[in-house]
């Protein structure tokens, strides 16, 4: 909590200062938090030599027919633009994790 405080801290303070905020969210990577606040695991970039993460998304049965899943895979694209293949995989808890599609399987 003191650090997700720290990052808002600093947004604010660049803002005031007329920083752009492209400029700083190019410093500050963001920070992920789940439905009851705590802090989801990351996966690093599908780009090589990206040193980027993001986070690994659950999501609820019913929200999966959303994306036109179980006809096909998904498709994300994270916060730094790049976009990888998803197949949802169920956990003991009723969510489900998006695990991803290496490439070589997709072809």
């Amino acid at each position: 909590m003191k650090k997700t405080v720290a990052v808002v801290a600093v947004m604010l303070v660049a803002f005031l200062a007329g920083v752009p905020i492209a400029l700083v969210a190019r410093v500050v990577p963001p920070i992920w938090v789940d439905d009851q606040g705590r802090r989801v695991p990351t996966r690093p970039c599908p780009e090589p030599g990206r040193t980027r993460e993001w986070a690994i998304r659950r999501y609820r049965f019913e929200h999966l027919p959303w994306s036109g899943w179980p006809t096909q895979p998904m498709f994300v694209v994270n916060w730094c633009g790049h976009g990888q293949q998803f197949v949802p995989w169920p956990e003991a808890d009723g969510y489900w994790t998006l695990v991803p599609v290496v490439e070589a399987v997709a072809q």
